[in-house]
């Protein structure tokens, strides 16, 4: 097409001129390097398919779940179900427990939050399971 892509005027294929000939080899070069499955991480099934195979999650979850002794949420004081909810959130894997490193990175005050998860970790094994953090390191309440 002459004076793309500001106008459209079809070129014919059998075209003799030079811009015809200069333009069909130009678009071959760019033609012959295309990839149809490139861009993409997993196969290319030439078609230009964007569905994206997903990775298959471990079967076992990165840090085993603590035990959850937390008693039933109609039996937590305000503050301990608003706490529960807070974790819940934090817990994004559903694994029971945070790390200390994951725990200070998504609050506000890291300095601040390594204190708590100090305080909270009360077993000291450098995760704080969701009861210890409900109770804020305290055994729950039978």
């Amino acid at each position: 097409m002459k004076n793309a892509p500001f106008e459209e005027v079809p070129v014919a294929a059998d075209a003799k001129d030079e811009a015809s000939i200069a333009a069909r080899k130009r678009l071959s070069a760019v033609l012959a390097e295309l990839n149809p499955g490139a861009g993409f991480k997993v196969e290319g099934d030439g078609r230009g398919s964007k569905k994206q195979k997903k990775p298959k999650k471990s079967e076992e979850p990165a840090v085993k779940p603590k035990s959850m002794d937390t008693p039933p949420a109609e039996t937590l004081s305000g503050e301990e179900q608003e706490r529960a909810g807070k974790f819940d959130r934090l817990d994004k894997d559903k694994v029971g427990s945070l790390t200390r490193e994951y725990y200070t990175t998504h609050q506000s005050d890291a300095a601040a939050a390594g204190e708590r998860f100090d305080k909270y970790d009360s077993d000291k094994d450098g995760l704080v399971s969701r009861d210890e953090y409900i109770f804020k390191g305290k055994k729950a309440k039978p």
